[in-house]
């Protein structure tokens, strides 16, 4: 690595611990777990994505998060669009959902 410094290159002693520059994790999993994640990969229709969202909420603590974080795109569903807040909404009736599309 020193063969890769230059004249301005900041230069620091980790005393002999591993360093691991640049990686920003912006996002926050805290509040996912197996409880709270629903998957939706597989799921051909929104009709069985909403199915998968009715058991998880089913089991859901009351004002807790069900999550659909990734692996999934509206091009898998027969309908070729994402589901309506109108659709999750009447699929979970209590819990709160977030579903990401990364």
């Amino acid at each position: 690595m020193r063969a890769l410094s230059g004249p301005t290159t900041r230069t620091v002693d980790a005393g002999g611990r591993t360093l691991i520059p640049g990686l920003i994790d912006s996002h926050m999993r805290a509040a996912l777990s197996y409880s709270t994640e629903v998957n939706w990969i597989g799921a051909g229709t929104i009709a069985e994505a909403m199915a998968r969202i009715r058991t998880a909420a089913a089991h859901a603590r009351p004002g807790g998060w069900l999550i659909v974080a990734g692996g999934w795109t509206e091009q898998q569903f027969a309908e070729r669009r994402r589901p309506t807040v109108a659709e999750l909404q009447e699929a979970t009736r209590q819990p709160r959902v977030r579903a990401a599309v990364l």
